[in-house]
């Protein structure tokens, strides 16, 4: 296929009206699973979409996060803003949760999806792999709506996470509990095929997630490879004749590739309010499912993080 029959090809198949996307029809989401779906859709006031509310960075990044906006060590800043912005839910590890969260008046009224594992950024993400902090049956005793688990894809030590994952999903399975996949390329291998955020590698990412049982995912929106294209001679040098395709086209395909598997698109480092609104803009384009920003919202000011998370919510309303 020639090169620009395979770019008109994909810009027509991914435009085409989606026949398996993610529902709470489907019917491989149980009653109880879909009970919990719809609880944390009713609790973000969004009809179709999620928009959830992570604090995961403690562990993920450490307090150099915090340092934006001082209040944001406070867990409780966290808690009162994805409450009075009527979030779908929270994501929490087991500490914050345990220590928090419980309180009645977040408990009572903001859903809360229990992060499972996790790492430091200390350690280089060489050989990245997420170890386990929490349990399933930890969320169940908590009254979790949700479960997350990070799947560090094309990590050397993938057979470590791929198994720790089966365990989840096999306990978070009986439990009738929603997994949450955040599929994330790293790890060496991934920054040799293009880096940790390419397109070829983010909708490997959703496929993967799609695959291995999620039922919704988070990845990040994807970029361009490193050095501007993939390697001629390496695993994802097809992808050079897709170049051209703008990120919602790339979100797309991505988007595709999950078939009937939620789609989160990450936040990531702080955006002007300008840039954060558009890139919701062209992921409620591309078709994803939901938005899971985090320092996004906590970085700002009180008020200002109000205000952004209402405009947010207009866009993802469309």
């Amino acid at each position: 296929m020639s090169e620009n029959s395979l770019l008109t090809e994909i810009r027509s198949f991914i435009n085409q009206e989606r026949k398996n996307k993610f529902s709470l029809a489907s019917p491989h989401i149980t009653p109880a699973k879909r009970q919990h779906l719809q609880k944390m859709l009713d609790a973000g006031c969004l009809k179709s979409r999620f928009l959830f509310l992570p604090f995961d960075h403690g562990i993920e990044h450490g307090p150099s996060d915090f340092l934006k906006n001082l209040q944001s060590a406070d867990p409780e800043f966290q808690l009162a803003l994805a409450k009075e912005g009527k979030f779908s839910g929270i994501v929490l590890h087991i500490g914050l949760a345990e220590k928090y969260w419980q309180k009645p008046q977040y408990k009572n009224y903001l859903p809360l999806l229990l992060k499972l594992n996790g790492k430091s950024n200390i350690v280089p993400d060489d050989d990245a792999l997420s170890t386990l902090t929490g349990t399933v049956e930890d969320a169940q005793k908590l009254g979790a709506d949700a479960v997350g688990y990070t799947l560090y894809v094309g990590s050397p030590r993938q057979d470590e996470d791929f198994l720790q994952l089966l365990e989840v999903r096999q306990a978070a399975q009986e439990a009738e509990l929603p997994l949450v996949i955040w599929a994330y390329p790293r790890g060496k291998y991934a920054e040799e095929a293009g880096g940790k955020d390419c397109f070829a590698l983010v909708a490997y990412a959703a496929r993967l997630a799609h695959e291995l049982g999620a039922d919704i995912t988070k990845i990040n929106a994807p970029k361009p490879p490193k050095d501007g294209k993939y390697d001629e001679k390496g695993k994802f040098k097809n992808y050079n004749q897709l170049l051209d395709l703008t990120q919602e086209e790339q979100l797309k395909w991505a988007v595709v590739n999950a078939g009937t598997t939620g789609v989160l698109v990450s936040g990531g480092s702080k955006l002007s309010d300008e840039d954060l609104l558009n890139k919701v803009g062209m992921a409620v384009e591309a078709g994803v499912d939901g938005i899971i920003f985090g320092r996004n919202m906590w970085q700002r000011k009180y008020d200002d993080a109000l205000n952004i998370t209402l405009r947010v919510k207009k866009t993802l309303s469309r």
